[in-house]
């Protein structure tokens, strides 16, 4: 048993002490963020992705084919902390509100700002998408402002 939890011990110490996961670049050949902290979400950051990283990305992932869109941007929110704003956009190259909204709600992990997620709804034209997206937020805790007093 003592053997069993040394090895464990070693284990967690590794892993607590090992700068080579959070240094790992991402496949775009950004560093991923930094795991030290929370900021008020899953995902473990402390800054979000530079608006000039952000602006270098971008026409790169405009080019993507229809047929790999989903995988390419899943993949680019996945390694970085990303902001409303950024996400917004990102999900303004789906063509159809569905996808738009799965985008949405698989990118909510990886937001930094999360007070300002709701405004990344107003790219859903479609009233159903929309409703669904603002009570997503509602049920993950994120305030939706008045859009339900109308």
């Amino acid at each position: 048993m003592n053997k069993l939890r040394l090895l464990l011990v070693a284990f967690v110490a590794f892993f607590l002490t090992s700068e080579n996961l959070s240094a790992q670049a991402d496949p775009y050949g950004n560093p991923r963020p930094n795991n030290n902290t929370f900021y008020r979400n899953k995902q473990r950051c402390s800054e979000p992705l530079s608006a000039k990283s952000f602006a270098r990305d971008y026409p790169g992932l405009c080019n993507t084919t229809r047929f790999h869109l989903e995988k390419e941007l899943k993949e680019y929110v996945k390694y970085r902390c990303v902001t409303s704003d950024q996400i917004r956009r990102l999900a303004l190259l789906f063509p159809t509100d569905r996808e738009k909204y799965d985008y949405l709600t698989f990118a909510f992990p990886y937001v930094f700002d999360i007070e300002n997620y709701a405004l990344a709804g107003s790219i859903l034209a479609n009233r159903n998408a929309r409703d669904g997206f603002y009570r997503f937020l509602v049920q993950e805790g994120i305030p939706a402002g008045d859009y339900f007093n109308n």
